[in-house]
């Protein structure tokens, strides 16, 4: 889980209020009995712990925890085994190094744990690194050996790439993502709403910016409808009917047409994309452009007139959670006129400037040590290995007077690897955040434009009419 913009932790916050299931008065995990660990017994004070650990050591921002799905195949084990076995596991791998929350949720067919843990260890401070091989070195001995003891088939390893959001973002964009063939099936459900003809139902897509054409597939034997859809950037996305749920052939959509039945895939996304937005107060933030490209975003098929919004609304749409993160971003930051985005932009790239010029001044004292510098940032290396070891206590104190003595030989502004890999992870979320504003900026200055645009759509839309 990546530092998020404007507060950190968020991501971090929302994954444990997920895996403890609070929001659902922890149905999930029999009211809180297969909940664990050694950080807390609610949201609040499990994440006051990981955050009270990151402030001891003066690292609270970068990677911000780490989270593990456990999960068994169906029958295979009771909810009172797959407690055991995380618990197992959390003791065999994190230890007491980490503070860790985990969860056996019980709502599937298929047990599975939630593990969340600080990326910052409380013992000696350092960060949790995960490395390619990592999982066969290290973690898959031990879910063989819980295995073997256990009785049951090994687990096999699947790594989630898409990390930096939330397990519930994660969770819930796997399941409900809406892509171009959702976008594509919901634009012909509202037409085939919207019309009493075939003829009708044609003109309406076309008023969407699709093209449809007819086929005859011999392989298959059957008619079918290509829906074409050409985006802002040009590019076709083409899907045909028999590659999508049922409902969208010929024949299927002249039946829905007279009965005026069938999917409602518009309906889903809507109340999909409602429910993303509600926590952001209206008031604040409503005479923003980003707000009302988000706003056109979410309300799309619940228009009278959907015609009538800006073209790129259906990027709008898949980019969703983008533009939901920049109106909070606008909310937390006060940005509700153009000259608080100018400075806030401003402030950032005066920031970058200043870390830049920071990250060089280390690389430059490092390509200049000398002999007797190098060897000492070697020793220095070593040591803080074998700290991150875990060493029994004897030698922990050992190796920390060595280390102590060894960082007052080393000029302070190359004393630390860990200050440059620091700074440049500050310089790319500083980066990312700019890039935020500058969007904002973009959406503000085009408001005014937009609005005449919109202007026109409605004028032609009351002559068409």
């Amino acid at each position: 889980m990546k530092e998020a913009v404007g507060v950190p932790h968020r991501h971090l916050a929302n994954a444990i209020q997920y895996i403890l299931d609070e929001k659902n008065n922890e149905e999930k995990t029999e009211h809180g009995l297969y909940v664990g660990g050694n950080a807390g017994y609610d949201s609040g004070e499990i994440l006051k712990t990981f955050l009270d650990t990151k402030e001891l050591f003066g690292k609270k921002n970068g990677r911000q925890g780490y989270h593990f799905v456990i999960s068994f195949a169906p029958g295979e084990v009771t909810a009172d085994e797959a407690y055991q076995i995380t618990r197992e596991f959390c003791e065999k791998y994190l230890g007491d190094s980490y503070d860790h929350v985990f969860a056996v949720h019980t709502d599937k067919k298929h047990m599975h744990a939630h593990i969340i843990f600080n990326s910052v260890n409380r013992i000696d401070g350092y960060k949790y690194r995960y490395n390619k091989g990592d999982w066969k070195k290290y973690i898959q001995p031990i879910t063989d050996q819980l295995c073997i003891q256990h009785g049951i088939s090994p687990l096999k390893f699947e790594e989630d790439k898409k990390i930096g959001v939330s397990y519930a973002s994660w969770n819930e964009k796997k399941n409900k993502k809406i892509g171009w063939t959702r976008i594509i099936q919901a634009d012909v459900d509202w037409a085939v709403n919207h019309s009493d003809t075939l003829p009708e139902f044609i003109d309406q897509m076309h008023r969407f910016g699709y093209q449809v054409k007819a086929g005859k597939s011999k392989k298959k034997n059957i008619t079918y409808l290509t829906y074409i859809y050409t985006d802002d950037d040009g590019r076709q996305h083409r899907r045909r009917s028999y590659n999508m749920p049922q409902g969208y052939s010929p024949e299927d959509i002249a039946k829905r047409i007279k009965q005026k039945s069938g999917s409602r895939m518009y309906e889903e996304i809507a109340d999909l994309l409602e429910k993303k937005h509600t926590s952001i107060p209206v008031e604040i933030v409503k005479n923003t452009g980003t707000y009302r490209r988000m706003y056109q975003a979410v309300s799309y098929y619940r228009l009278p007139n959907p015609y009538a919004v800006r073209s790129g609304v259906r990027k709008d749409i898949l980019n969703i959670d983008r533009l939901i993160d920049e109106v909070k971003y606008i909310r937390d930051n006060a940005l509700t006129s153009k000259n608080a985005i100018e400075e806030r932009e401003a402030r950032l790239e005066s920031q970058i400037e200043v870390l830049t010029r920071k990250k060089w001044n280390i690389k430059d004292s490092q390509e200049s040590l000398s002999n007797e510098q190098i060897r000492l940032l070697d020793r220095k290396r070593e040591l803080e290995n074998e700290l991150s070891q875990n060493p029994d206590d004897d030698k922990f104190e050992k190796l920390q007077d060595e280390l102590e003595e060894v960082m007052t030989l080393i000029p302070e502004e190359i004393a630390s690897d860990e200050d440059a890999v620091m700074v440049s992870d500050r310089i790319k979320n500083l980066r990312r955040e700019l890039r935020m504003v500058k969007r904002i900026k973009e959406n503000e200055t085009s408001k005014e434009n937009l609005k005449e645009k919109d202007k026109e759509r409605n004028a032609k839309w009351k002559i068409t009419n």
